[in-house]
């Protein structure tokens, strides 16, 4: 909401005035101009109805309070293209390339938003599954592995998983539909995370796809294997654009016509900057950091000041 929008639960506009308080308000604003002003609150704000104090929480919850970020630390040097053909013999984990990239986007993420990082060995399932659904914006940097065959198989790797936790390290796409994310926005800094099998009426049965449906109006996803450190400039350049107030795909395209205004001659090929696409609602992302319910404390101050005023004046004719 901005500073000018009032939002009014209806559930305290339920009680009709009386014809005798309708014929004084019409007289007091006939004789006196000045109370005419004060009781036009269309004059001074944006007014609007709300069905209940619960769904106007949950349209306060929806600007951004947070972000909540994820990079898992991988140690291996094979490509994720190479560890796509893994035997099921060998570990995951022991072939999945470092990505030194990561923390350049996330360091352009904390200086634009407020918000947490999670970031090492111990980035497991388990802590996403329990962090995502907390944060508006949600950024994950690891490796993306897509299974066009059966793509509620296609997942995000994550640190190896704990003895006991009842995970595998693999958020699943299947797993996804089964979440409540509040995220306006996910950037999903992986490999092939905008591709998959494509089907007749449902599109493709991407990654992106599965975040979709987990609540995510709007994401970031990727349509090959993307280079780690030009994904970071543009990330480094995406965040600052878009807390600038622009659309999210006014924000990348800025992030991309930068990058090539800046990059090397050699890494101008498309490969390194145009696998990045914007996805869904596109709109500004709605900055805020202040909890709703002081929205509700400052309304019912405002319907209680005004229901004082009222009386008082009434009792003064």
């Amino acid at each position: 909401m901005e500073e000018k929008d009032l939002a009014l639960i209806d559930r305290y506009l339920n009680r009709e005035a009386t014809p005798q308080e309708l014929e004084e308000v019409q007289q007091r604003m006939a004789e006196d101009q000045a109370f005419a002003r004060q009781v036009s609150m269309v004059r001074e704000m944006n007014v609007a109805l709300s069905p209940s104090s619960q769904e106007f929480q949950k349209q306060l919850q929806e600007a951004v309070e947070g972000y909540k970020a994820f990079g898992p630390l991988f140690e291996g040097e094979r490509s994720s293209l190479a560890v796509r053909d893994l035997g099921e013999s060998e570990n995951l984990w022991a072939n999945l390339a470092r990505l030194p990239g990561g923390e350049r986007e996330i360091s352009a993420l904390s200086l634009a938003f407020e918000g947490e990082s999670f970031i090492g060995e111990e980035v497991y399932e388990t802590v996403f599954k329990s962090e995502a659904g907390k944060a508006s914006v949600l950024h994950l940097i690891t490796h993306g592995f897509i299974d066009n065959e059966a793509p509620m198989g296609s997942f995000l790797a994550f640190s190896p998983p704990q003895n006991g936790s009842g995970e595998d390290g693999r958020l699943f796409a299947w797993e996804l539909y089964d979440m409540n994310l509040q995220a306006d926005l996910v950037v999903l800094s992986a490999c092939n995370t905008a591709v998959g099998q494509l089907r007749e009426g449902e599109g493709l049965m991407s990654l992106a796809r599965a975040f979709h449906f987990a609540g995510a109006p709007s994401l970031v996803a990727t349509l090959w294997s993307v280079q780690d450190q030009s994904t970071a400039q543009l990330i480094e350049q995406y965040y600052p654009t878009l807390a600038s107030g622009l659309s999210k795909d006014e924000a990348l395209a800025m992030s991309q016509r930068t990058y090539l205004e800046e990059c090397d001659p050699l890494f101008a090929h498309p490969y390194y900057w145009a696998g990045l696409v914007s996805i869904g609602d596109q709109q500004g992302l709605r900055v805020g950091g202040t909890s709703g319910w002081w929205y509700l404390i400052l309304l019912a101050l405002v319907a209680g000041g005004g229901w004082l005023w009222w009386h008082r004046r009434a009792g003064k004719q």
